[in-house]
């Protein structure tokens, strides 16, 4: 047995051009995953963390590792799971006690949802079913919704939407609104992996225990919230911000290898290295200006909130780049280190000296096919 210990829901704030939120340029399915898992480490630390997503195939090689970094959890195993809905309720009911769910979508509804799981029996299984038409769901090739609909969700949720309520997620919100009858809880402002997820958040938020489908496709798996009682964070800005235009064409900048591999901790981890003088530096060097010590010195992490102690935004095109963007120095809480990092989450020019925020990981570039990772500074939401 298993109970929902805490649940997290993540979304982004950068606006299409149509109004929707979307993700941003600097963010893919791993820098979600981490924005959605992150505010759980104050409640445990887990012993297994299963990263559920549709998109699983475009994850770059080091998602795993990344995410174990970024999350200060690196001897902690990370399995990658390919699937919707029904894949992250199945996660859930066959995790052990200390196990982290997290889901991601990143298509037409981007978002990213948390689980961390408890012993107990808060969590119960509510069985699982394969009925319906097996059909893939609208591609642009066979695109024919109100077939998926009638012939794979709705024979699937209503099999397992028999107790009410019942909470149907996985299809877009459109449908999956009509999936579990006039009186259900209503389905979340998510699809795909991240919200049955995000379906729990809003049941523990309001105390109610209630059954939740995961659909995708002709497949659905369900759950019980049997307690409700689990602490809830949601990370989603009030404001959205407009996407700045595509950046100017240009050349690439190489990549090495050795480099990357000798900076990933540090980078990823948001490390600096310690000389046996005491004396700081990030990213860590290899004589300390201090003593002139030579060696990098012990790792160890840095607080991710601060100020911005000096601030320049840059409106020159840039190749690879979207322009106007704002990159800052900032001055970390309680170290003797300030950090550069591009400035993330906000109008560029908005975050002026003095500026209180954090960092977050973000992808900072793609180089020959390889991802680099690091930090942008989050400027704080500061409420209306």
């Amino acid at each position: 047995m298993a109970s929902l210990v805490a649940v997290s829901t993540y979304r982004p704030c950068f606006a299409a051009p149509d109004g929707r939120r979307t993700t941003g340029p600097d963010e893919d399915l791993v820098t979600m995953a981490v924005a959605a898992a992150g505010p759980l480490r104050a409640a445990g630390a887990p012993s297994r963390i299963v990263l559920v997503s549709r998109q699983i195939a475009d994850a770059p090689p080091s998602a795993a590792a990344v995410l174990a970094a970024a999350l200060g959890l690196d001897a902690v195993p990370v399995e990658l799971r390919l699937g919707g809905a029904d894949a992250a309720v199945d996660s859930l009911l066959t995790a052990a006690a200390g196990m982290l769910v997290v889901a991601v979508e990143t298509g037409r509804e981007p978002a990213a949802a948390a689980a961390l799981v408890g012993a107990g029996d808060g969590l119960a299984d509510a069985s699982r079913t394969r009925r319906g038409f097996a059909i893939a769901e609208p591609s642009g090739v066979h695109d024919d919704p109100r077939l998926v609909r009638d012939r794979a969700w709705t024979p699937v949720a209503a099999a397992l939407a028999e107790a009410q309520p019942a909470v149907v997620t996985g299809p877009p919100v459109r449908a999956a609104r009509g999936l579990a009858g006039a009186d259900a809880p209503a389905a979340p402002e998510a699809e795909g992996a991240p919200a049955p997820l995000a379906a729990l958040a809003a049941l523990a938020r309001a105390g109610k225990p209630a059954r939740v489908v995961g659909v995708e496709g002709a497949s659905a798996c369900a759950v019980d919230l049997v307690d409700p009682a689990a602490q809830v964070v949601a990370v989603e800005r009030a404001a959205t911000v407009p996407l700045a235009p595509p950046p100017a064409p240009g050349g690439e900048i190489p990549v090495s290898l050795s480099a990357f591999e000798r900076a990933f901790e540090s980078k990823v981890g948001l490390k600096a290295a310690r000389c046996v003088c005491g004396a700081l530096s990030y990213p860590p060097r290899a004589l300390c200006l201090e003593c002139g010590a030579e060696g990098a010195g012990e790792l160890e992490p840095l607080p991710r909130t601060g100020e911005v102690y000096s601030v320049v935004t840059v409106h020159a095109p840039v190749p690879g780049r979207r322009v106007p963007y704002s990159v800052a120095v900032v001055e970390l809480d309680g170290a003797a280190v300030r950090v550069l990092a591009p400035v993330t989450d906000a109008v560029p020019g908005s975050a002026p000296i003095g500026t209180r925020g954090e960092l977050v990981l973000r992808r900072m570039a793609v180089r020959q096919g390889i991802v680099d990772y690091g930090y942008a500074f989050q400027p704080a939401e500061v409420p209306a």
